[in-house]
C-alpha cells in the first residue's frame, strides 16, 4: 500500500498546526520534510516505473527543459540559485504520476479507503475551521500564519476542503457521504472562500447534468442557505466573519466592489505582457517566490503553469492531453466533474503551488482514473 502510505504522509503536512506550532519546525520544513520522506519512501520501495508510457515521457522530458531553462534565467538575471528549489512541485507530480499510473493492483476496494482518507482529513479540520469562524479559537489559534482549519492559510484551507468534497462524493455509502459532505461545505463556507464555492458548484453541475432533481435540489439549498446567512447577519450583528461572509458572496463575481477580483483581473491582463514564448521558469511565482526572488503575484496557478514555460509549456499541457486520449473509454461524468472543479480553483487561485494541496490533488485524480478503468474493465 505504498500510495497509501504516502497519503498518511501527506496528512502530516497537511497539519501545519502540528508541525509548525507543536514540533517547532518552520512553515517550509514542516510541509517539505514529511513529503519528501514519503517521496524518499517511495522511490526505494518500489524500482518498477513505467517511464515509456507516454504521460511520465512528456513529463520527464518537460521537467528536464524547466531545470535548464530555470538555470538559464537565474544566471542571466544574476538571481538567487535557490530558485531552482521550486521545480519539486514537477517531480512531486513524476513521481506519482509514474508509480500510481505504473501501479495494475489498484481497485475499487483500494481507492475508497483514499476518498474516506481524504473526506475524513477534510472534515476533522473543517470542525475546526467552523468553530474559529464563529469565534472558538479552541486548540488552534485563528492567528497562526493566517490559518483556518488545520491547514496554514485560509486559501490552503479552502482548496484541501474542496478536494475532501469530491473525494466524499466518491463514497459508496450514503449516509457516511451526506454527513461529510455536509460539514466539508460548512467548512468552505468558514473559509469565505468564493472560489472553493464556485469548484463545487461546476463539479455538481457536470456531475449531476443529466439529474435535473439533484440540481434542483441543490440550487434550493444553496438558496436556503444565503436567505439563512442574511437572517444571521442580522441577529448575530457582532459576529465579524457572518458580515465578511455576506459581503464577499454578494460581491462573488464583481469586478468592481471586490478588491480582489480586481486584482485577479489584473494578473490576468499581466500575463499579455510577461509572457514568453521560452517561459520564465520555475520559482517566480505564488506567495513563497517572494522569499527566494521577486514573484510576479499571479492569482491564478493556470497563469503560473503557462508563465513557466511560455510556449513550450503549451505545447506539452496539449501533447499531455493527447497522450491521456486512450483513456476514453473510461473517462466518465464522475472524473470529468472532478476535473472539472479543480480547474476552477487552478483558474482563480493559486494554491496548487502548495505541496500538499498538489499532491493531493494528483492523487485524487489519479486514484478516480484508475478506480474507473477497474469498474469499466
Amino acid at each position: 500500500m505504498i500510495n497509501l502510505y504516502l497519503l498518511f504522509i501527506v496528512i502530516t503536512s497537511y497539519c501545519t498546526f502540528i508541525t509548525q506550532e507543536i514540533i517547532g519546525l518552520n512553515e517550509f520544513i514542516a510541509e517539505g520534510l514529511p513529503l519528501s520522506l514519503g517521496f524518499t519512501y517511495l522511490l526505494f520501495s518500489n524500482k518498477k516505473i513505467a517511464i515509456y508510457k507516454t504521460p511520465i515521457l512528456l513529463t520527464l522530458i518537460y521537467i528536464s527543459y524547466l531545470i535548464f531553462l530555470t538555470l538559464a534565467v537565474v544566471l542571466i538575471n544574476q538571481q538567487n540559485i535557490l530558485k531552482i528549489i521550486f521545480v519539486y512541485q514537477y517531480f512531486c507530480a513524476f513521481i506519482l504520476v509514474a508509480f500510481i499510473w505504473s501501479d495494475r493492483k489498484v481497485a475499487p476496494v483500494y481507492s475508497e479507503y483514499i476518498y474516506y482518507i481524504i473526506a475524513i482529513l477534510s472534515v476533522t479540520s473543517s470542525l475546526f475551521g467552523i468553530l474559529q469562524f464563529l469565534g472558538f479559537n479552541i486548540l488552534v489559534p485563528i492567528d497562526i500564519n493566517r490559518a483556518r482549519g488545520l491547514s496554514r492559510s485560509t486559501l490552503n484551507f479552502s482548496s484541501l476542503a474542496m478536494l475532501g468534497f469530491i473525494a466524499s462524493q466518491n463514497i459508496s455509502r450514503k449516509d457516511i457521504k451526506l454527513i461529510c459532505a455536509t460539514i466539508i461545505f460548512f467548512g468552505i463556507l468558514s473559509s469565505q472562500s468564493r472560489g472553493a464555492l464556485s469548484a463545487i458548484l461546476a463539479y455538481f453541475l457536470i456531475r449531476y447534468s443529466k439529474n435535473l432533481g439533484v440540481i434542483l435540489l441543490f440550487s434550493l439549498i444553496m438558496v436556503i442557505l444565503f436567505l439563512s446567512l442574511h437572517i444571521a447577519t442580522d441577529i448575530y450583528s457582532e459576529i465579524n466573519n457572518l458580515l465578511i461572509l455576506q459581503e464577499r458572496l454578494e460581491n462573488a463575481y464583481s469586478t468592481s466592489n471586490d478588491l480582489g477580483n480586481v486584482q485577479r483581473i489584473d494578473t490576468w491582463l499581466k500575463i499579455f505582457d510577461e509572457f514568453t514564448f521560452w517561459g520564465i521558469g520555475v520559482g517566480s511565482t505564488g506567495p513563497a517566490a517572494d522569499r527566494i526572488v521577486p514573484g510576479t503575484g499571479y492569482e491564478s496557478f493556470a497563469l503560473a503553469l503557462l508563465a513557466h514555460g511560455g510556449v513550450i509549456g503549451i505545447i506539452y499541457y496539449s501533447l499531455m492531453l493527447l497522450s491521456f486520449y486512450k483513456i476514453k473509454n473510461f473517462f466518465t461524468i464522475k472524473l470529468f466533474a472532478a476535473i472539472g472543479g479543480i480547474l476552477v480553483m487552478m483558474i482563480v487561485q493559486q494554491t496548487y503551488e502548495t505541496p500538499t494541496v498538489n499532491i493531493i490533488t494528483w492523487i485524487l485524480i489519479l486514484t478516480l482514473i484508475k478506480n474507473e478503468k477497474s469498474l469499466i474493465n
